[in-house]
């Protein structure tokens, strides 16, 4: 219903455009709401034929989930949560560096730039503490961060933003099997 959204939809919306070589503007901005205009490039596109995507519910994982938008951490957790993981959340890499030291998780899925700490230097410290931990890295610049190449620097897979929950559902069914984090020491 009316006001019950993620709070993203104009994030969203401008980040499509942009990757697709169109533009968002604001036409006009009334009283109770605004008009935007969008401008998409004209394209001759090959159809895809979409296939559904079946994912298996992996077992319940302990997830780290850490960003700086607090739209985003909500959104994550709450379908994480609806499929029977264990979430926590943190604001910062040094808020989560903190919950990594007194937690276990499975699973880290982080944003890759925030303020202080990136998303790159956080995911390299959790495997220090954790070397069997899975690193998710979301980033609204995915096209330029493939997974082979993420994985040299120790990220096991990077979700571009905007991702559709099916991906981040799959993310976690993918990783959940290799995800058992032993600390080297304990903190």
């Amino acid at each position: 219903g009316i006001g019950e959204g993620t709070g993203m939809g104009l994030a969203v919306a401008l980040s499509v455009m942009q990757r697709h070589g169109g533009t968002l503007h604001v036409d006009e901005v009334k009283p109770c709401g605004a008009r935007f205009i969008a401008i998409m490039p004209r394209h001759q596109a090959a159809l895809v034929e979409q296939r559904p995507v079946v994912v298996t519910r992996p077992q319940s994982q302990s997830i780290l989930v850490v960003d700086d938008e607090l739209s985003v951490r909500q959104v994550v957790a709450r379908v994480l949560t609806h499929d029977k993981h264990t979430v926590s959340v943190a604001t910062s890499a040094e808020e989560a560096l903190d919950l990594l030291r007194k937690q276990t998780f499975h699973i880290i899925i982080s944003d890759l730039g925030m303020p202080g700490m990136n998303g790159w230097d956080l995911l390299a410290q959790a495997r220090e503490l954790y070397p069997e931990i899975a690193t998710v890295l979301m980033t609204g610049w995915g096209f330029q961060y493939d997974t082979m190449n993420a994985q040299g620097r120790g990220v096991d897979l990077v979700l571009p933003k905007p991702f559709e929950m099916q991906d981040l559902r799959k993310a976690i069914a993918d990783l959940s099997g290799a995800a058992t984090p032993t600390p080297e020491s304990t903190p």
